[in-house]
């Protein structure tokens, strides 16, 4: 971590607008400050009413999602040449090259939040009942809506989406399958949380784990 002289000499050749704490380290700090004011109060101490960190949280000047790049060929490239989806050395070096790939959440989620559009925290949370064939078209699909293992940001957001061609040939019905026959309800239970409340793992756990299909 480094010190704030470090930073403050880090930042001396950077333009003046900036320096400094961007919007969100700012607001998370202006909430860690209306908590404890808000303890404060509950202890029965009779602070100014006027005392609101609200008012001073900051506000964006462009909307952040101009910032993000979309991806080029060349960073799929850069990715999926990689381990653990090009081959890893075992199931715990899997950032490793090796020769095994083990299809499970650390695998897929990429390529489900890639083709299919949907969030780190939708694909991860997705359950085995949300992969689901429709009858009148008979096109696999995945339903995106609330289950017991995560909400979605948006109520508007639920949404059906037709798998991917390529998500199809990777075998990935098969294992939805899999996954259903061993009594799994979470599709990725190597990514759910440790505890109840805790974010959706971005790696998969070591215990209690799917590994298959597996070449």
């Amino acid at each position: 971590m480094p010190t704030a002289k470090q930073l403050r000499v880090k930042g001396m050749p950077l333009p003046e607008n900036a320096r400094g704490l961007g919007v969100d380290a700012t607001n998370r700090h202006y909430n860690f400050v209306g908590q404890l004011i808000a303890a404060v109060r509950a202890q029965g101490a009779a602070l100014n009413a006027r005392l609101n960190t609200a008012i001073l949280r900051a506000k964006e000047d462009a909307d952040p999602m101009d910032e993000v790049l979309p991806w080029s060929r060349e960073h799929r490239v850069a990715l999926y040449a990689r381990p653990p989806f090009a081959g890893c050395a075992s199931w715990k070096r899997r950032t490793q090259p090796g020769n095994l790939v083990f299809h499970d959440g650390l695998f897929w989620r990429p390529a489900i939040c890639e083709l299919h559009g949907l969030r780190r925290e939708e694909a991860a949370g997705l359950a085995v009942d949300d992969i689901v064939h429709d009858t009148d078209t008979s096109v696999w699909c995945i339903d995106v809506r609330p289950n017991k293992f995560r909400r979605l940001k948006r109520t508007w957001t639920a949404r059906r989406i037709p798998l991917h061609l390529e998500v199809l040939r990777l075998k990935f019905i098969e294992y939805v399958q899999c996954v259903r026959a061993l009594g799994y309800e979470a599709l990725f239970p190597d990514l759910l949380p440790a505890r109840p409340g805790a974010p959706l793992h971005v790696r998969p756990r070591t215990t209690d784990i799917v590994r298959c299909p597996q070449s």
